[in-house]
């Protein structure tokens, strides 16, 4: 089995728990949250409303120099495409958004689905891959 982590530390500290090699993949980085990055999206919330609740309505719209979530469906899209016919299971530590990005794209749900969708730390879901289509086998168990 392959291990990738996000370029964070805690995402490679996680997978080298569970494995021996951990390769760093930036294609599984969080979502950019640009100048929100850091605060409490409830105080995000309260100081820009109508942008916050533009970037929950528009997968287009996209924090003050960050990431639309169109962008990191994309993203997730690639990386999962990327992944079929590999004979290798993949372990992948990610962060929550791209989870749920990755969930959204494997199923093609809309993308207003991804803000339907939670994921706790250190959850554990599983991607399979049926006849080049992914199938979700587990999402979000604890350990």
């Amino acid at each position: 089995a392959q291990a990738l982590a996000a370029p964070t530390r805690a995402a490679h500290d996680t997978a080298a728990a569970l494995t021996r090699t951990v390769l760093t993949d930036p294609g599984l980085r969080e979502c950019g949250y640009g100048a929100w990055a850091g605060r409490p999206m409830a105080k995000v919330a309260a100081a820009e409303p109508e942008l916050f609740a533009r970037w929950l309505s528009d997968p287009a719209a996209a924090p003050p120099g960050g990431e639309p979530l169109s962008g990191l469906l994309e993203r997730a899209q690639h990386w999962l495409a990327d992944r079929i016919g590999t004979p290798a299971t993949t372990l992948a530590v990610v962060p929550p958004a791209l989870l749920r990005a990755l969930v959204v794209v494997a199923l093609e749900l809309p993308a207003a689905r991804f803000w339907r969708l939670d994921a706790a730390p250190l959850g554990v879901s599983r991607l399979t891959v049926q006849n080049g289509r992914w199938r979700l086998a587990g999402f979000n168990a604890t350990l």
